[in-house]
């Protein structure tokens, strides 16, 4: 997959509130702080990483059923909040040097965006709620913080 799709409204409004009432809305839901991971401080919560599942890795199905996964590789919340200048969070890079799927669905709509690499053209795409972003997670990409809202995060799923 080197094509970037997106696809507006990819969940139901009932899934896709449920996700983000669940997770972003909840105050039991964890985030956790990091700092060094991107350019600028954010929070995560690792809903899948190397093999581990998080208690709250169920919140996710509709989004799993709907993506068809075959091989989950990785599923995570970013949360970033806002800057008083627009900045990329991350220098670009890749999730992982070969071939695979990838997901990122906005959980809110900010002037943040995702940007991707794929030349001829690089992409931006901006952060609209609820927006699904399917590419390929190895070739460069990278995001950045929000200046309109409180805070930008989205879900990032990789997978086959």
């Amino acid at each position: 997959m080197k094509t970037v799709e997106i696809m507006d409204d990819f969940l139901s409004v009932h899934d896709f509130e449920h996700i983000r009432n669940n997770t972003l809305y909840s105050n039991e839901f964890p985030l956790y702080y990091v700092n060094g991971v991107a350019l600028y401080s954010g929070f995560v919560h690792g809903f899948y990483i190397n093999g581990r599942k998080s208690q709250w890795c169920d919140l996710l199905f509709p989004l799993f059923a709907k993506l068809e996964i075959n091989q989950l590789l990785r599923a995570k919340l970013n949360f970033y909040p806002k800057t008083q200048f627009l900045r990329k969070n991350h220098n670009w890079h890749i999730d992982n040097p070969s071939n695979h799927k990838g997901c990122i669905l906005f959980l809110n709509t900010c002037n943040g965006e995702t940007h991707i690499k794929n030349k001829p053209f690089d992409f931006k795409i901006k952060s609209i709620e609820n927006r699904a972003l399917f590419f390929d997670p190895s070739i460069k990409h990278r995001s950045t913080t929000c200046t309109n809202a409180e805070y930008r995060s989205n879900i990032i799923i990789n997978y086959n």
